[in-house]
């Protein structure tokens, strides 16, 4: 089986092994546990409490000076941002690797 891996932009350097959480709305935050992968299209403040649950954080949008990059690197979580269209092509529960040294997202094993 060939894996599948998706590149972005690396905000934060480190390595993550975990299961996706969508998080589209606050009201996705609850359902964060420590220890998921957020995958968010949206990098706003609103978003901080699922950030600080989350073990790793991948994002379609922003950059290395967008607010997402800067609470990843006070918190030294891997984080990779900029990968377009990856929530539509992660799913809720996927087995995935963040791996921000070399800019890379796998997934390991769909649910």
């Amino acid at each position: 089986m060939e894996l599948k891996s998706f590149r972005g932009v690396v905000a934060n350097p480190g390595r993550y092994i975990g299961k996706i959480k969508i998080v589209d709305s606050v009201e996705d935050i609850e359902r964060v546990k420590e220890g998921d992968i957020v995958v968010t299209t949206n990098n706003s403040p609103l978003f901080s409490l699922a950030f600080i649950k989350a073990s790793a954080i991948i994002s379609e949008r922003g950059g290395s000076l967008c607010h997402l990059a800067i609470v990843s690197r006070e918190m030294n979580k891997p984080c990779i941002l900029g990968v377009e269209g990856i929530s539509s092509k992660l799913k809720e529960g996927m087995l995935v690797e963040v791996d921000a040294t070399n800019n890379k997202v796998t997934i390991l094993e769909n649910e």
